[in-house]
């Protein structure tokens, strides 16, 4: 290594036929250039060709010229997407674990969805982030989503049919929500969304989905009391809990007569 210079860590996507030794071939000519391949994820592989991710190390940033020579070199080898990267985002498997867990630590929901937009984008290196609701308000996002308009017409198959909307790569999958429909929806203009991409955020999506019914479980639950048989009812219209004698966290004694029938009003 250079005396006096960092290592700077890249993330490069590589479009190769899928065939024995095309890695190996590639992995030799980065470390003819001096590079640490520290990471290796195949993307996607479909119709004879393999899309890899490598996370490559070089000694010195005038070295990133001279691998990509290097690369174009092996036949049949194409470099998608090459850009620094951010050592935190060396492992997307365990970044992902790790958004998973944050998701789960939210509070209410208002924050669960933010931290879905703010960390998908993070994990999959999007452009945007958004979450539209069933009526196709955008409730929360992250980064410079399109237009709602646009948004709407994509979940619903015709984007072509709205010329002022997003012209890169965009995806979109359904949180798993009881009480309505919710979708997370993510463009990205440098490169396609790969296959393993559209998984992770899909499974980033049940995570919250799922999560999502526990806070509005907890939070209709925390509405209401608890009859002594264990069931829950509404707390009375008005506010009060006439006729209801409170013991801990349920009650001593039968709502009024006139409850029910407040209730029904």
């Amino acid at each position: 290594m250079t005396a006096g210079r960092a290592t700077t860590t890249y993330v490069m996507r590589l479009k190769m036929a899928d065939r024995p030794g095309a890695l190996a071939e590639a992995a030799a000519r980065i470390a003819a250039v001096r590079g640490d391949l520290v990471g290796i994820e195949i993307l996607e592989r479909t119709n004879g060709e393999v899309i890899d991710e490598l996370i490559v190390q070089l000694p010195d940033v005038g070295l990133l010229d001279v691998m990509c020579s290097e690369l174009a070199e092996v036949d049949q080898l194409e470099i998608e997407s090459i850009g620094e990267l951010d050592a935190a985002g060396i492992d997307p498997q365990l970044t992902a674990l790790e958004i998973a867990d944050v998701i789960v630590g939210a509070a209410t929901v208002d924050d669960l969805l933010w931290s879905l937009c703010a960390h998908t984008r993070r994990v999959i290196r999007s452009d945007w982030a958004c979450v539209l609701d069933g009526a196709g308000t955008v409730i929360a996002s992250s980064g410079s989503s399109p237009h709602e308009g646009w948004l709407v017409a994509f979940v619903a198959g015709r984007a072509e049919e709205v010329t002022d909307g997003w012209s890169g790569e965009a995806e979109w999958m359904p949180l798993p929500v009881a009480c309505g429909p919710l979708t997370l929806v993510l463009g990205r203009a440098e490169s396609p969304l790969r296959a393993k991409e559209r998984q992770r955020a899909a499974a980033l999506a049940r995570v919250a989905g799922s999560w999502c019914n526990r806070l509005r479980e907890q939070s209709r639950q925390a509405s209401m009391l608890v009859h002594p048989s264990g069931a829950f009812l509404p707390l009375h219209p008005a506010g009060t809990n006439r006729g209801w004698e409170a013991t801990g966290d349920s009650v001593a004694a039968t709502p009024p007569a006139d409850w029910f029938a407040d209730r029904s009003r």
